[in-house]
């Protein structure tokens, strides 16, 4: 099958689309992935708000079937650059106005440097 929006397998779905997220962490239910979310804040930044609940939940119940989580998030004040919450790998890169600038640089940089310690990469990037 073709690949549409990173997802093989999915033909017809994009990244966008509820189904596509939910047609991936049906298929995870037996199958042990590595994720990789990328959010602008974590659930302990100050300025969290109703995403990060989401998102908290969501990491944590892919952490109790198995899987491998980790979340990019934006540094604020008083932050651990590395962290580990939950069972989810947190790792604060950018700041407040710089994040979104930064991310595709923090990406590469992990990713290559993943592989070269794991020889994998991600399965899912939300």
């Amino acid at each position: 099958m073709g690949s549409v929006g990173g997802f093989r397998g999915f033909v017809g779905l994009t990244p966008w689309d509820g189904a596509c997220i939910e047609a991936v962490l049906r298929r995870t239910l037996h199958e042990f992935m590595r994720v990789l979310v990328l959010n602008w804040f974590d659930w302990t930044h100050p300025l969290w708000g109703g995403a990060e609940v989401y998102l908290r939940e969501t990491c944590t119940r892919l952490v109790k079937r198995g899987h491998e989580v980790t979340l990019i998030a934006s540094v604020y004040d008083g932050s651990v650059p590395d962290q580990i919450i939950d069972g989810v790998r947190v790792l604060r890169r950018g700041r407040f106005w710089t994040y979104h600038i930064e991310l595709p640089w923090h990406v590469a940089w992990l990713q290559r440097n993943e592989a070269a310690a794991n020889h994998c990469t991600w399965d899912v990037v939300l």
